[in-house]
């Protein structure tokens, strides 16, 4: 059957904390069982994060009553109106809030029964990842999965499974992957802080060139990575921020030596890299709340610390533009604007903030913000906000108006 899009309007009493009780046990496969006609309740989706819901979908060919029914999650239970039901092929989402309110957690269960307390669905769910739901493939009489793409009050749907461009390589890797960087000859150096290691991979055939264990530059004592930014020159050299001896450290791009290029030890436990178009390199010094800029011949070019002026707490991913470097500030919440040249607090970025954060002003920035980059060709810094669920793209080719008077 054709399942339609609408929405079918539920009359709910509001939710309350479930009393003592044993729920219902399954004997059986009755998931999805329901007293009234055709009709065949499940418990479709949920989502915990970023408007939680619990969404249910009729499977059946009749309208379903579900007059008195009880939806328990984990301890919380929602009891339906006497005029509840849903129309065939119909999908509900439960949004938290109102008089449904009920928290829905990264991992938890959820149980649908009827008023006699007969076992309708049951489902529960791990959601691993932010951002992600948890859902059935297909809809109804799936079983449940983790699914990249929430689809509250439609057909559930997993972006793994949609139409789009093939890779046209895939290099498969074990762990996790920080940054990668370019390198040269059709190269590009990818970042494994985790587990020690930096590859050089051919981007054409995904051919791993050479495997540089990075053993020499061990955890810290907190267990952190030992090393965390990534940056490369033109000629494929690469250089890692080595918080162990708190230096910028150089990796020759042929034989993987590890030699220092550029100390911090009078700054900080260095985190992030970006290289600037002269050849020069600017890190941040998370931890004490500085960022510095050194010249191509690894000499200090400035240092510039937070204080009552400069917004600078935990600055940690930074980018360079033509005249400016821009620094993600944890702690502030903000993206703050230094001089190139010679690091003087220039303002912070405008028009930042979100209706989705309400809590947020004018120029700040959720603390999930953590990917920055500049496109030279188009004049565009790209920033992303994970936890608004977007990429925001500022048009840098004027200054002036880039940065808010009012901020500077």
């Amino acid at each position: 059957m054709a399942y339609r899009w609408s929405l079918s309007l539920l009359l709910m009493m509001g939710c309350q904390t479930a009393p003592e009780h044993v729920r219902p046990k399954v004997v059986g496969d009755t998931a999805g069982v329901t007293p009234s006609g055709d009709g065949a309740v499940y418990i479709n989706e949920v989502r915990s994060d970023n408007a939680p819901f619990v969404e249910l979908v009729n499977m059946g060919d009749e309208r379903a009553d579900m007059a008195g029914w009880r939806l328990l999650v984990g301890t919380c239970e929602h009891v339906f109106s006497d005029t509840a039901g849903m129309a065939p092929g119909t999908f509900v989402a439960l949004w938290v809030g109102g008089t449904f309110n009920c928290p829905v957690s990264p991992t938890s269960d959820a149980v649908l029964y009827t008023a006699e307390g007969q076992i309708v669905d049951e489902l529960t769910w791990t959601v691993p990842f932010a951002r992600h739901a948890w859902c059935r493939m297909p809809d109804g009489s799936g079983p449940p999965t983790s699914c990249a793409q929430s689809t509250p009050g439609r057909e559930n749907s997993n972006t793994s499974e949609q139409s789009g461009v093939e890779a046209t390589w895939i290099w498969r890797f074990d762990g996790k992957v920080k940054s990668m960087v370019p390198g040269a000859d059709n190269t590009v150096w990818i970042g494994q802080p985790r587990q020690g290691i930096l590859s050089r991979v051919g981007v054409e055939d995904a051919v791993t060139q050479l495997e540089v264990s990075m053993a020499a530059l061990p955890n810290l004592p907190d267990g952190r990575p030992g090393w965390e930014g990534l940056v490369s020159w033109p000629d494929g050299t690469v250089a890692v921020s080595d918080g162990t001896t708190e230096a910028i450290v150089q990796v020759d791009p042929t034989t993987g030596g590890i030699s220092t290029w550029a100390s911090t030890a009078d700054l900080g436990r260095p985190h992030d890299l970006t290289r600037l178009p002269d050849g020069g390199v600017c890190v941040s010094i998370t931890d004490d709340g500085r960022v510095a800029c050194f010249n191509a011949d690894a000499s200090l070019r400035w240092m510039q610390e937070g204080s009552d002026t400069v917004p600078l707490t935990r600055p940690k991913q930074l980018t360079a533009t033509d005249s400016l470097l821009v620094v993600l500030d944890e702690e502030a919440e903000k993206a703050v604007a230094l001089d190139l040249l010679d690091g003087s607090f220039r303002g912070t970025l405008s028009g930042v903030a979100s209706v989705e954060r309400e809590d947020l002003e004018p120029g700040t920035l959720s603390q999930s913000s953590r990917g920055i980059t500049w496109s030279s060709e188009h004049q565009v810094l790209l920033l992303t906000d994970s936890e608004l669920g977007r990429v925001l793209g500022f048009d840098t080719s004027n200054v002036d108006v880039l940065l808010s008077a009012d901020n500077a």
